[in-house]
């Protein structure tokens, strides 16, 4: 009976990791401490993908970006959006996350943004809240905190980007200390 027991457990933590993997909870990325999830990327991915297919469309491009360079620049720029995220709550503290909602809820009340996210990037209200409005926000409090202090934001980012611990764990990429890079 301990047998039968014990196999449960294998199979039951095997299905629940399988799950897991699946639905996108394992890590593409760690940047600083903090995990960034392959669910995260994809839903970036896709939406970047729309846009580029989008803008194609009604500039009448002939190309689109390769999917490796896509899926670089939407890496990076998670990378980016983690390494501001934690430089906002550093400089404000508790008083961020209000901060920040109170200057997104002027941009998510406006209908015609939200309509034309639907159908520039083809997600939800909720998902252009999470993936462009809130990164937007955060970049904008800091860059004007910055600029009090007589910084460049562009300057405080190359700085922030190789002074950062970034372990890439997407195969096929690499962090160079300052971008991605594609691994051939």
């Amino acid at each position: 009976m301990k047998r039968y027991g014990i196999f449960l457990c294998i199979i039951a933590i095997t299905i629940g990791l399988a799950f897991l993997v699946r639905e996108g909870y394992y890590p593409v990325a760690w940047v600083g401490g903090e995990l960034l999830s392959a669910r995260e990327f994809s839903s970036q991915f896709r939406a970047a993908k729309k846009y580029f297919i989008n803008a194609a469309q009604v500039y009448g491009a002939t190309s689109t970006p390769s999917t490796a360079g896509l899926e670089g620049a939407v890496l990076e720029g998670l990378i980016e959006t983690s390494l501001i995220r934690a430089e906002v709550k550093k400089e404000i503290g508790d008083g961020a996350k209000d901060l920040i909602e109170e200057r997104v809820e002027v941009f998510a009340k406006d209908e015609e943004l939200i309509e034309a996210a639907k159908i520039i990037y083809g997600v939800s209200p909720e998902e252009f809240r999470a993936m462009v409005l809130v990164p937007q926000v955060e970049r904008e409090i800091l860059a004007g905190r910055l600029y009090l202090r007589g910084l460049e934001f562009s300057e405080w980012l190359d700085r922030a980007k190789r002074e950062a611990s970034i372990i890439m764990l997407t195969p096929g990429f690499e962090w160079t200390g300052k971008e991605i890079k594609k691994n051939p």
